[in-house]
């Protein structure tokens, strides 16, 4: 679902550009869904919440995050008509996040070592400030990340001039 700009907007944005929308994603062959929301004309003051099967996890700020929470379930209560969790006292933990003044430090760090590292490593597996990856996790997450957003703009009915003479 996509809200787009005012058709008069078209003339400086060359062609149809989203202001606002929802997506709803699945993976894992449909066991998992997904819900994201999207805006660049409002501005949601709710923190990001990412939901599992054994907790959640509040972020503040996402693409900046000062405060962490995660909330695990009580034990389920199964056999019963229903299964609902049993609350067992505080399940709720606070996450100390480093402080950095620069919000993609990390990222960064990350990255100079993956470029650095191109030539220079002899086996698949590295280390980095993240974990252990193979050499080829970056690349395929950005492509995999590239093509879910080409999928959803194109669903929007959002065409760039590259675009031009592809088929869908």
């Amino acid at each position: 679902m996509t809200t787009l700009l005012d058709p008069t907007t078209r003339q400086l944005t060359h062609g149809p550009i989203d202001g606002c929308g929802s997506i709803l994603a699945s993976y894992g062959g449909g066991r998992i869904s997904v819900e994201l929301a999207h805006s660049k004309i409002t501005n949601d003051l709710l923190p990001s919440q990412i939901e599992g099967e054994r907790g959640t996890i509040q972020i503040d700020h996402l693409s900046t995050p000062r405060n962490v929470r995660i909330d695990y379930r009580g034990d389920v209560v199964r056999g019963s008509a229903t299964e609902a969790p049993r609350e067992q006292g505080d399940n709720g933990r606070v996450l100390d996040l480093p402080k950095s003044s620069n919000t993609m430090e990390y990222e960064l760090t990350d990255f100079i070592t993956a470029i650095g590292g191109i030539d220079s490593v002899k086996e698949e597996i590295w280390e980095t400030p993240a974990g252990r990856h193979e050499l080829g996790h970056y690349r395929d997450v950005t492509l995999v990340s590239l093509r879910i957003m080409d999928a959803v703009r194109q669903q929007a009915g959002i065409t760039f001039p590259a675009d031009a003479g592809k088929q869908a």
